[in-house]
């Protein structure tokens, strides 16, 4: 009985300097995620991620000595995991249909009426020519091919 009393003494303490330290620590660290990310709705998603993963560290015993270095050091992955996940998300949006392609060649043909082409092959872009044309019969698309 007396190991359950000093269990329930030890967690209560425990608790006591989560919520002290949370009380402490929240303000400087909102500000510090907010100044970081653009998106206020994500900053706010961050702050209580940090608390949680600070709330569990207690929990498995593993009590953090620099509180305040702790948190910080959480929130800044956070705000790296929130920025690789938006990079992800970018990356893994379809690329444009062809269509959207020759449509971009077709404007920038008719805004620049020459265009030196020295990156892309010859079939590509005899390609590139053939496909605006053909969208277009209005709009002459000529390359000054470079030797490679």
């Amino acid at each position: 009985m007396d190991e359950a009393l000093r269990k329930q003494w030890m967690m209560a303490q425990h608790d006591q300097q989560i919520s002290e330290a949370i009380q402490r620590e929240k303000p400087r660290l909102r500000n510090f995620i907010r100044k970081r990310v653009a998106d206020q709705s994500d900053a706010e998603d961050i702050l209580p991620e940090v608390f949680y993963e600070f709330v569990e560290a207690y929990r498995m015993m593993k009590p953090v000595e620099q509180v305040t270095a702790w948190l910080f050091r959480v929130a800044r992955n956070r705000i790296t995991d929130l920025f690789r996940s938006k990079k992800r998300e970018a990356s893994s949006e379809p690329a444009g249909k062809i269509e959207d392609v020759v449509s971009t060649v077709m404007e920038l043909s008719e805004m620049l009426v020459t265009v030196p082409i020295t990156c892309f092959s010859f079939p590509c872009a005899n390609a590139i020519a053939e496909s605006a044309n053909a969208r277009a019969n209005t709009a002459t698309v000529r390359f000054i091919v470079s030797p490679p």
